[in-house]
């Protein structure tokens, strides 16, 4: 059976909120684990999750409250693979070491490096910054 915490009214005249502390918990660690766009989405999950219902002024402050933000991720290149991009780190430090200090080294590519990056916001913690996911 679930039931919708209540809110209660604090000393201070505002409420205690309507998740318990292990809920909030959980809300969290999911917010952490998937960027949401939108808080009426936030508030969907919270209310299917948990069957409390948050207004959007609510669940804007509580989104604060707990140290979120609408922002964007880091980019990183659409198809980015970072054991690639480790194995050519490693290539090109030895290539750097042997060529003499007066001759060039030439890249080549295709596609402009931002062509393919895919950046949009979202509710993120404010203590991480993570990478965008490629679809």
């Amino acid at each position: 059976m679930i039931t919708a915490a209540v809110k209660k009214m604090s000393d201070n005249g505002g409420s205690t909120g309507c998740l318990t502390v292990e809920q909030t918990k959980q809300v969290i660690k999911h917010l952490c684990e998937h960027t949401y766009f939108h808080m009426h989405e936030i508030r969907r999950y919270i209310k299917e999750t948990f069957d409390v219902h948050y207004s959007i002024p609510g669940i804007h402050k509580w989104l604060h409250r707990n140290k979120f933000s609408y922002k964007q991720p880091k980019g990183v290149p659409h198809k980015y693979d970072t054991d690639k991009q480790d194995v050519f780190v490693k290539a090109y430090e030895t290539l750097k070491k042997k060529v003499a200090d007066d001759e060039p080294i030439l890249f080549m590519d295709a596609v402009h490096p931002t062509q393919a990056t895919k950046v949009t916001s979202g509710w993120i913690n404010r203590l991480r910054r993570p990478a965008a996911v490629p679809d």
